[in-house]
């Protein structure tokens, strides 16, 4: 159990016990585990309406969010009961996912789960029946080494981003490869791929190189550029700070051993395009930033909220999610928490979606106990609407008009891909 830290940033005061829950945790750290977690008793209901500043300066649009434009009776809501639902079968292994990075619905219906774990996109009818599979584990046409964005265009097209080999793979609506690019400029080790633009070319973020010198809390700088559709270098849209991570370094001669972890609460950039623009958030504070295919920032949103505090406390919270019962290994983990390092706030927000319009959703982020994922709405002029309560368990990846979909995970932590019906009144 644990206790609310702060007011929560909807507005509400949180309960004052929340059942702990699981977050979406961290790399390389053995004494920490995966736990995903969100806020439903924090969501705004208060039927305010909406306050938005908009103003101009030196030609960028900034709109300052105070207050949710959704009353009660105008709010939006998912539907508890899903309207699909695959995985979990032990005896079929196109039932069976582990490490699902994206997922689309077809304008027939037809829903596509890219999954890392087989390398291999896997087609579904609505009806939840196996259709095809498209990939496999390679480096050939193809085939993919660490599978990540899938990306659905026009057409039905689907583009797959290999951050491996830095290929970028077209594949028709039946899954029957089409061609594919592999990038030919320098965008460092394992890129990730924000999303296409309406001409074709990419966005894409390039890790800058990590110096061994860099020890504790570390950001480092990277960069988003943006790539020709013939994988070429065409511009630098945006200089970001990387995701924050702990660094400890051991030196041995020329040798140098290094561990590095992130926990979730961390600070982190995300991106997004859509609605021919690119769109940027540092969750070290509550603003994201539009881009034009050009690198122009056009517009900043802004959400006034205020920032809890990253105590020694939640960092031990963090520890003991993981920790068996063992007393001397929780005191173990308690020592090593609060002997880590860590920001002086939690991070925002924990991700960002956006709508093929240009409006965003933004995952708010979860303190440890909360068990049910909050998002954040704001339309295509960045206004604030109101915030959304998923199912617990799960974690969205696309939205659509009247739907939501994405992975949940049930009780004994089996993966399924799911989608649900989206209410809009």
């Amino acid at each position: 159990m644990f206790s609310c830290i702060a007011r929560d940033r909807h507005g509400a005061t949180c309960s004052s016990k929340r059942r702990a829950g699981r977050m979406p945790l961290v790399v390389g750290v053995p004494w920490l585990v995966a736990v995903s977690f969100g806020c439903a008793g924090c969501a705004d209901d208060s039927g305010a309406g909406g306050t938005a500043v908009v103003r101009d300066s030196a030609g960028v649009e900034i709109v300052e969010n105070h207050a949710p434009a959704w009353t009660k009776e105008r709010a939006w809501t998912v539907v508890p009961r899903p309207s699909f639902d695959v995985g979990g079968d032990p005896n079929d292994t196109t039932q069976q996912f582990s490490d699902v990075t994206a997922a689309t619905r077809l304008s027939d219906g037809r829903i596509v789960v890219a999954d890392a774990e087989v390398n291999a996109l896997r087609i579904f009818g609505a009806d939840g029946r196996f259709i095809a599979q498209a990939g496999r584990h390679g480096g050939g046409p193809g085939e993919f080494n660490n599978i990540g964005t899938l990306v659905r265009r026009p057409g039905d097209t689907l583009l797959v981003w290999d951050r491996s080999s830095r290929r970028l793979s077209r594949f028709d609506p039946s899954g029957r490869f089409v061609s594919a690019v592999t990038a030919s400029a320098q965008i460092g080790s394992f890129p990730t791929l924000f999303g296409v633009f309406g001409d074709g070319s990419l966005a894409v973020l390039a890790n800058g190189p990590f110096s061994f010198d860099n020890t504790g809390l570390v950001r480092a700088r990277a960069t988003v550029i943006r790539l020709h559709p013939d994988g070429s270098l065409a511009d630098t849209l945006a200089g970001i700070l990387a995701d924050e991570l702990v660094v400890n370094a051991t030196r041995n001669g020329n040798n140098v051993s290094m561990t590095m972890f992130m926990p979730t609460l961390f600070h982190k950039t995300f991106g997004r395009v859509a609605g021919g623009s690119l769109f940027v958030g540092d969750n070290a504070r509550y603003e994201i930033a539009r881009y034009d295919t050009a690198g122009a920032v056009t517009r900043l949103i802004r959400r006034d909220e205020q920032a809890v505090p990253f105590t020694d406390d939640i960092m031990v919270a963090l520890g003991n999610a993981s920790a068996n019962a063992d007393a001397d290994v929780r005191r173990q983990v308690e020592e090593r928490m609060r002997n880590t390092p860590h920001p002086d706030s939690v991070g925002y927000f924990l991700n960002l979606l956006a709508v093929d319009d240009g409006a965003l959703w933004v995952r708010e982020m979860p303190l440890p106990g909360d068990t049910i994922p909050v998002w954040s709405v704001f339309d295509t002029a960045g206004r604030y609407q109101g915030t959304i309560t998923m199912p617990p368990r799960f974690d969205l990846l696309e939205i659509g008009s009247d739907y939501v979909l994405g992975t949940w995970k049930d009780d004994l932590d089996v993966e399924h891909v799911r989608m649900y019906p989206l209410r809009k009144p």
